[in-house]
């Protein structure tokens, strides 16, 4: 397992963890060591079933608890 984390900070302050999770497989290997993050982060979407996440969704559920300068910076909507 991969893990990327980042702490954000809260709307009431103090911060709140965002975690980007993918599984180890060889496809995912491959994918990471040609450093095409599209497609990435296509296998991330696919694979949610065996816990995968990708940032962005992981984002969006806790955009609610975020600074919204937070979730401004760290979105691709912007």
């Amino acid at each position: 397992m991969i893990a990327n984390q980042r702490l954000l900070r809260k709307r009431q302050g103090g911060r709140v963890v965002v975690r980007e999770i993918c599984v180890h497989a060889p496809k995912v290997e491959s994918v990471i060591m040609s450093g095409n993050e599209q497609e990435l982060e296509n296998y991330m979407l696919s694979g949610r079933d065996v816990g995968m996440i990708d940032f962005q969704t992981a984002l969006r559920q806790v955009q609610g608890q975020l600074e919204p300068s937070e979730f401004q910076t760290h979105s691709r909507a912007r």
